[in-house]
């Protein structure tokens, strides 16, 4: 039985591990592609998607994501780049960093508060373009070159 997104957020808030197995029935194929878009590996992307399905569950009791499948896919593409970014710590992976160095001029630096406010307008300059100025094919080909990589 695929559950509703309340349900699954009502099992998580009673602290029942069904949550998890309920993610996983309705989410876990697009979960999965999501992971193995960014690592390039089965293996490594279903370990991504369990540590994914856990951290949501944790995280649960705290937040109420309006979206669970948006939050859901965030959380995993997160973990993965953390894992992709790990594994290719002594070597250069040409697909992260060649997204990363498409940005790295736009991109401001970590740790002061100009760096911070430069973020701030960057994120909103984005949204701004994203919602008002891109048409929904281009919102879909950003989507997929930065998000999914």
């Amino acid at each position: 039985m695929v559950r509703t997104d309340q349900e699954i957020l009502a099992l998580g808030q009673a602290r029942d591990q069904e949550a998890i197995a309920a993610m996983a029935e309705k989410y876990g194929a697009y979960c999965h592609t999501v992971a193995r878009n960014v690592l390039g590996n089965d293996a490594d992307a279903e370990e991504c998607v369990n540590d994914a399905y856990l951290a949501v569950w944790n995280a649960i009791p705290r937040a109420q994501p309006q979206n669970l499948l948006a939050y859901l896919a965030k959380t995993t593409r997160n973990i993965a780049l953390r894992r992709l970014e790990h594994d290719q710590a002594q070597k250069r992976d040409s697909r992260l960093h060649l997204l990363l160095d498409e940005l790295a001029e736009v991109l401001p630096g970590e740790g002061s508060v100009e760096d911070e406010a430069a973020q701030g307008e960057l994120v909103e300059a984005i949204n701004t373009f994203l919602k008002e100025k891109a048409t929904r094919a281009e919102r879909q080909l950003f989507l997929r070159r930065y998000f999914w990589g």
